[in-house]
């Protein structure tokens, strides 16, 4: 056997550093029971981690790994594997967690493996924060994503991307029981809003661990690999920023060295690279690997960024929330509120098809129609828009068009009544249904009773695109269509019918 690193210890104030020498077995389950029997092969070569340390197994399947308590213990999956699971679809909590300040007790950790088809191409749900924090949050996501997500059958598997709840007592163990039952498959991000306050800064993972095995892992899928990352950096008790430990750093590198360069990397965090102090350490590590995807959520909207480094471009897709601005707003037919975001975009996550080759990027705002990808706005259709301030400025012929999951490098096209299609102007506003919610929440026609305000500033969007027809827009009906396209994966559809008076 062979270990990637010499193990050295990163500590914070009063962390206990309590240690155990672990072994095991990987071992190929033919009969999916979850349990090792006798003539099942050990599988070598399958890397062991505690989310520093990394050491292959031998030709037996066996391992030997030193863990210290807050560790958990996994193996990195490669894409023909899958874990032995009954019932309990959140893969990462099926990893081994010894508990912050305990001395590891059980010092034997088996890891039982089935054999799973490798298919050329697979789709991955990207879901952003749920962050319930109330019992009646915990029914709105029920209902709602977590009732989309149980109906899907074009899904491989989920990614949480973190803030799964707005504080861990008692909804982790809630939202865990919710999730685990879940048809499709999935893993879990550590958000901010998931960790333990009570205990000190070396204990902050403790709940999410417990019942989700580990903040910091690998895995691969479809020759694409996939690392996990918990960056929430701790600042005192309470406080956070976003960040990588040394610890942390360590297990990118080790992990890294196993992943031939071909592969492609994709990174999932809670706190977006782009908004990371270290994000020029992370390119440099990530030197010479191409075109690395990373999923990030936290900010509460949508927002795409590019970083370029030595031969490595990253193109990060921060995903939104599927609780939109914190599961607050008018409520809809069902009784939940409606919540947009603040970029205008509705509570959504993304879907992602991978193949060999690369990557297409898709909005699905939760409970609508897949095809539903941009909100399309034309000024004067309302005559309340033209008190509503940012929007009674604009000429009227304007158009503007919010496409959810557009960025800076995104082309824009429109075409009126079967014309020409002309080129959109990518401008910074605030959407317009985000102006208008603010003017309803200002002069009292929002909140209504048993709603709450809407939780929303005046802040641009950066997803927002704008042209202004000059005497087009005659009395009569009219017919506009919208192409939006970018070389990192996005290429969707948009199409409103109107009559303007």
């Amino acid at each position: 056997m062979k270990e990637w690193i010499i193990c050295l210890l990163f500590f914070l104030p009063g962390m206990s550093v309590a240690q155990s020498i672990v072994t095991g077995r990987v071992y190929w389950d033919k009969n999916q029971n979850g349990k090792y029997d006798k003539g099942e092969p050990g599988l070598r070569d399958i890397p062991v981690s505690n989310g520093d340390t990394i050491v292959m197994t031998n030709r037996n399947g066996e391992y030997s790994l030193t863990v210290f308590s807050g560790e958990s213990v996994f193996p990195i999956l490669p894409s023909e594997y899958t874990l032995t699971t009954t019932n309990e679809q959140i893969e990462n909590s099926h990893y081994v967690y010894f508990p912050a300040g305990d001395v590891p007790a059980k010092n034997r950790v088996d890891f039982a493996l089935s054999r799973i088809v490798v298919a050329p191409s697979f789709r991955v749900a990207a879901v952003g924060d749920m962050q319930v924090g109330k019992y009646s949050e915990e029914n709105y996501a029920g209902a709602t994503i977590l009732s989309e997500l149980a109906e899907r059958r074009d899904i491989d598997f989920s990614i949480h991307l973190g803030d799964i709840v707005n504080e861990p007592f008692p909804y982790l163990k809630n939202m865990y029981g919710m999730m685990r039952v879940i048809p499709t498959p999935s893993w879990t991000v550590l958000g901010n809003h998931d960790r333990d306050l009570t205990h000190g800064p070396e204990k902050q993972e403790s709940v999410f661990n417990t019942y989700f095995g580990a903040a910091t892992y690998s895995f691969n899928r479809g020759g694409i690999h996939f690392i996990v990352i918990n960056n929430i950096f701790p600042d005192g008790q309470r406080g956070y920023n976003g960040g990588y430990n040394d610890k942390q750093i360590r297990f990118l590198k080790n992990d890294l060295k196993l992943v031939p360069r071909q592969n492609r990397i994709v990174i999932c965090q809670h706190i977006p690279m782009m908004y990371t102090p270290q994000k020029e350490q992370i390119l440099g590590l990530l030197a010479g690997r191409g075109d690395v995807l990373v999923l990030s959520g936290h900010t509460h909207q949508i927002a795409r960024h590019f970083m370029v480094g030595d031969h490595v471009r990253i193109h990060e897709l921060g995903v939104g929330a599927t609780c939109g601005s914190w599961w607050v707003g008018e409520r809809d037919w069902m009784g939940i509120p409606a919540a947009i975001m603040q970029c205008g975009s509705p509570r959504g996550y993304f879907t992602l098809d991978f193949d060999r080759v690369g990557y297409d990027i898709k909005f699905k705002g939760v409970g609508l129609d897949s095809n539903r990808q941009m909100d399309i706005w034309v000024n004067g259709l309302d005559s309340i828009d033209g008190k509503i301030p940012g929007l009674d400025t604009l000429k009227p012929n304007t158009i503007i068009v919010n496409v959810y999951g557009g960025c800076d490098s995104t082309e824009v096209r429109i075409q009126l009544d079967n014309g020409t299609w002309n080129t959109m102007q990518h401008v910074s506003m605030i959407a317009p249904n985000v102006s208008r919610m603010l003017y309803w929440n200002k002069t009292a026609g929002y909140p209504t009773k048993y709603s709450r305000r809407a939780v929303l500033r005046r802040q641009k969007s950066p997803h927002i695109w704008k042209i202004e027809y000059p005497d087009v827009l005659t009395p009569g009906t009219h017919f506009v269509k919208i192409k939006a396209y970018d070389k990192y994966g996005l290429d969707v559809t948009g199409a409103m019918s109107f009559v303007k008076e």
